[in-house]
């Protein structure tokens, strides 16, 4: 969930001069001049600095008559005056505060991925700079720690933050997702973290922390391999087959249970083509056929599909007001409409010509 709520906030945490005036470009510039102009070239060239993307050490070589090696060798003495130049930490310094704001944002981890998209995101980088962003986080900045840990992704970290905390806190997300035993938005995983003996325990140090509970839970769980995030926000454990379905019936399950409502066979197939692309696109036969095959799916209208697991039921119209009426003969006839419509996508008009037809037929 990129929730524009949580960029607002941590735009308007970065408000002072220096970050205001942040410039990618303007950074990438002054970096390049502290190098040679053909280092300066051959760094443009490899990381695609400028409008064309990142060439290798070969074609490099080729466009400036030298042998791919001695290409290499200039990188590597570009890279060495640049990262032991005594300039570097003052012209860094405007990113290097905007990060640590988003990392005390996130409670003191966050992903490259969610770093960069951040800053492209809430306008702070054009996305024509996103190359030279990348370029200055991974090659560049000083005075933010990285984790390097096969239990992470690739993730920044305040530099006095312990991961112990992190951990400790994955632990009972894991917890609650074993519990559940299904996948999750953000904001049901929040409701079940605040209901544990775990949050009512660390309180008081995720108030130090000062991040928001929901940009935490984000941010830790982005930051995790254990756990997965689905096209529709929803998140699940990454050994569980049903986060990153390869059967359609599957994601078919994941669309209506994102959607939380009905849908045609048509919209599910489109829904699928949109958020799993392939080379073959998947007809809506097909998903028509996986409908009907599958019992968690529910024929609810013309064409109509919807999880059983929201309260729907298979069956026709009359079938259903029997059963609701067989429980309790007193119902009104609007209490009865209302049930039926739970189960059911139907016009009124039909329910009503199912009562009749059911209070007139013999017991």
């Amino acid at each position: 969930m990129e929730n524009s709520g949580i960029l607002d906030k941590m735009i308007n945490i970065s408000q002072d001069k220096e970050k205001r005036d942040f410039s990618a470009r303007e950074m990438i510039n002054q970096l390049l001049s502290l190098v040679s102009a053909r280092e300066a070239q051959i760094l443009s060239f490899r990381y695609g600095l400028e409008e064309d993307p990142a060439q290798t050490l070969s074609q490099i070589g080729e466009k400036l008559k030298l042998t791919r090696e001695r290409v290499r060798q200039l990188e590597k003495q570009a890279f060495k005056t640049i990262t032991s130049s005594s300039r570097l930490d003052s012209i860094l310094s405007p990113l290097r505060h905007l990060v640590i704001d988003i990392l005390k944002f996130n409670g003191g981890l966050t992903t490259f991925k969610s770093v960069s998209n951040k800053l492209i995101t809430s306008g702070m980088v054009p996305a024509s700079e996103k190359e030279i962003l990348y370029f200055l986080l991974d090659k560049c900045l000083t005075g933010i720690s990285r984790v390097s840990d096969k239990d992470f992704e690739l993730s920044f970290k305040l530099p006095s933050f312990s991961l112990d905390f992190v951990r400790a806190t994955l632990d009972e997300l894991e917890k609650i997702f074993a519990q559940t035993n299904k996948i999750l938005t953000l904001p049901e995983i929040v409701k079940k973290f605040k209901a544990s003996e775990y949050y009512s325990a660390q309180q008081t140090k995720i108030s130090e922390l000062g991040a928001e509970l929901d940009a935490l839970i984000l941010a830790y769980l982005e930051a995790s391999t254990k756990f997965v995030k689905t096209p529709f926000d929803q998140w699940g454990l990454k050994l569980w087959p049903s986060v990153t379905p390869k059967r359609i019936n599957g994601k078919i399950y994941l669309v209506l249970k994102a959607k939380q409502k009905p849908l045609h066979f048509t919209k599910i197939s489109s829904l699928i083509n949109e958020n799993w692309p392939v080379k073959k696109s998947v007809q809506p036969a097909t998903v028509h056929n996986e409908l009907i095959a599958d019992k968690r799916f529910v024929l609810v209208g013309r064409g109509i599909y919807a999880l059983a697991e929201h309260g729907y039921t298979s069956g026709s119209v009359q079938e259903i007001v029997k059963k609701i009426m067989a429980k309790n003969l007193d119902l009104k006839t609007s209490d009865i409409i209302d049930q039926v419509k739970e189960k059911k996508l139907v016009k009124e008009s039909t329910i009503r010509m199912a009562i009749r037809k059911n209070k007139n037929s013999p017991r």
